[in-house]
Protein backbone atom coordinates (compact mmCIF):
# COMPACT_ATOMS: atom_id res chain seq x y z
CA UNK A 1 0.00 0.00 0.00
CA UNK A 2 1.37 3.38 -1.01
CA UNK A 3 1.01 6.38 1.27
CA UNK A 4 0.55 9.89 -0.06
CA UNK A 5 1.72 12.79 2.06
CA UNK A 6 0.47 16.35 1.75
CA UNK A 7 2.66 19.28 2.74
CA UNK A 8 1.48 21.21 5.77
CA UNK A 9 0.81 24.28 3.60
CA UNK A 10 -1.54 22.17 1.48
CA UNK A 11 -3.46 21.11 4.57
CA UNK A 12 -3.75 24.74 5.73
CA UNK A 13 -4.88 25.87 2.26
CA UNK A 14 -7.57 23.19 2.25
CA UNK A 15 -8.76 24.15 5.74
CA UNK A 16 -8.88 27.85 4.83
CA UNK A 17 -10.69 27.12 1.56
CA UNK A 18 -13.39 25.21 3.47
CA UNK A 19 -13.78 28.09 5.91
CA UNK A 20 -13.95 30.69 3.13
CA UNK A 21 -16.54 28.69 1.17
CA UNK A 22 -18.86 29.04 4.15
CA UNK A 23 -18.45 32.82 4.28
CA UNK A 24 -20.54 35.28 2.29
CA UNK A 25 -18.97 38.08 0.27
CA UNK A 26 -18.69 41.21 2.38
CA UNK A 27 -18.28 39.31 5.64
CA UNK A 28 -15.45 40.21 7.97
CA UNK A 29 -12.92 37.40 8.24
CA UNK A 30 -11.45 36.02 11.43
CA UNK A 31 -8.06 37.35 12.47
CA UNK A 32 -4.88 35.62 11.34
CA UNK A 33 -4.31 34.47 14.93
CA UNK A 34 -7.77 32.87 15.08
CA UNK A 35 -7.32 31.20 11.69
CA UNK A 36 -3.86 29.92 12.65
CA UNK A 37 -5.27 28.41 15.84
CA UNK A 38 -8.09 26.69 13.91
CA UNK A 39 -5.63 25.37 11.31
CA UNK A 40 -3.17 24.32 14.03
CA UNK A 41 -0.38 26.13 12.22
CA UNK A 42 1.83 29.16 12.65
CA UNK A 43 0.72 32.67 11.77
CA UNK A 44 3.32 32.86 8.98
CA UNK A 45 2.16 29.63 7.36
CA UNK A 46 -1.46 30.78 7.58
CA UNK A 47 -0.60 34.11 5.92
CA UNK A 48 1.32 32.28 3.18
CA UNK A 49 -1.67 30.00 2.55
CA UNK A 50 -4.01 33.00 2.25
CA UNK A 51 -1.60 34.67 -0.19
CA UNK A 52 -1.51 31.47 -2.25
CA UNK A 53 -5.31 31.41 -2.44
CA UNK A 54 -5.35 35.10 -3.41
CA UNK A 55 -2.62 34.86 -6.04
CA UNK A 56 -4.34 31.88 -7.66
CA UNK A 57 -7.49 33.97 -8.06
CA UNK A 58 -9.60 31.72 -5.85
CA UNK A 59 -10.43 34.54 -3.43
CA UNK A 60 -10.07 38.29 -3.10
CA UNK A 61 -9.64 39.95 0.27
CA UNK A 62 -10.00 43.63 1.04
CA UNK A 63 -7.86 44.73 3.97
CA UNK A 64 -9.17 47.67 5.97
CA UNK A 65 -6.41 48.09 8.53
CA UNK A 66 -7.72 48.09 12.08
CA UNK A 67 -11.23 47.31 10.85
CA UNK A 68 -10.17 43.86 9.68
CA UNK A 69 -10.17 41.98 6.40
CA UNK A 70 -13.26 41.33 4.31
CA UNK A 71 -14.01 38.67 1.72
CA UNK A 72 -14.74 40.39 -1.60
CA UNK A 73 -15.10 37.43 -3.98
Amino acid sequence: MRRTFIKKEGVVITTLARYLLGEKCGNRLKTIDELATECRSSVGLTQAALKTLESSGAIRIERRGRNGSYLVE
